[in-house]
């Protein structure tokens, strides 16, 4: 179907899983990933015309506990279109839930991977140490002005908003956070197909 980095290991499917699905999951110290990759309908896939419908639909879909990251659209290296987007979900009682949205238009169908990237270990790292940073350089206000925004909207202000820490920029700074690795995996696929 695609190829996926070595490090994560194909498991067994469950009964529920997508039809032809190949499951895969690996870790690291800070975080626990759970991908499928499996095949969908035409009239499954997103907009790959239309990243502002994306966006507008992810918007209306998303719950109080929920934030886009990013969306995105280009080829792949082998020349392969691509669509994807990252959302993220707190979860309860604490920690955040990275979930990655990918299709590629291949060989005349759709593939699509589904990625779950979730925090493990001791939580909220890379919010406290960027937060910190950036607090005691008078980025951000006493009351978290400055601190959260939609990406794509700034008058959007429904659900977990996007925070300075979920930067791309600040990935290199935590390599084995989830979402450093949600980022990786779509890399990884943009250059290996």
């Amino acid at each position: 179907m695609i190829n996926i980095p070595d490090y994560y290991t194909k498991v067994d499917s469950m009964p529920e899983d997508p039809e032809n699905s190949i499951p895969y999951c690996t870790r690291s110290s800070q975080a626990e990933v759970f991908a499928m990759v499996y095949p969908i309908e035409l009239e499954q896939a997103m907009p790959f015309d239309d990243v502002q419908k994306l966006i507008d639909g992810i918007h209306a879909q998303l719950g109080d506990n929920q934030g886009l990251i990013e969306v995105g659209r280009n080829s792949t290296k082998d020349g392969q279109a691509y669509i994807y987007s990252i959302v993220k979900t707190l979860l309860e009682p604490h920690g955040v839930q990275y979930t990655l949205s990918y299709q590629m238009i291949k060989d005349g169908g759709i593939i699509q991977l589904q990625g779950f990237f979730s925090e493990a270990g001791t939580t909220g790292q890379r919010d406290a140490l960027v937060y910190a940073a950036l607090s005691s350089e008078g980025k951000i206000g006493d009351d978290l002005s400055g601190w959260t925004e939609d990406p794509y909207d700034p008058n959007y202000k429904h659900g977990a908003l996007m925070n300075l820490s979920e930067a791309e920029h600040v990935d290199e700074m935590f390599p084995e956070h989830p979402l450093t690795m949600a980022r990786e995996l779509k890399n990884f696929i943009n250059e290996n197909n």
